[in-house]
């Protein structure tokens, strides 16, 4: 993910700025944790007791 929201950037925006890369990394690293956390619950609860069914195809 930080690859493309650093490649969506240009260099006039501010939040190119802002979002160093240190902050891209993080991200990363939080959806490393984010999908781990996900896996353990639909290891224990099964898919259909994790996710929710939004009707978006």
């Amino acid at each position: 993910l930080s690859k493309l929201v650093s490649d969506s950037l240009n260099t006039t925006e501010l939040l190119q700025m802002i979002l160093v890369n240190e902050h891209l990394i993080a991200i990363d690293r939080r959806l490393e944790i984010l999908f781990s956390q996900i896996d353990i619950c639909i290891k224990t609860y099964t898919v259909q007791g994790v996710m929710i069914d939004d009707g978006i195809d």
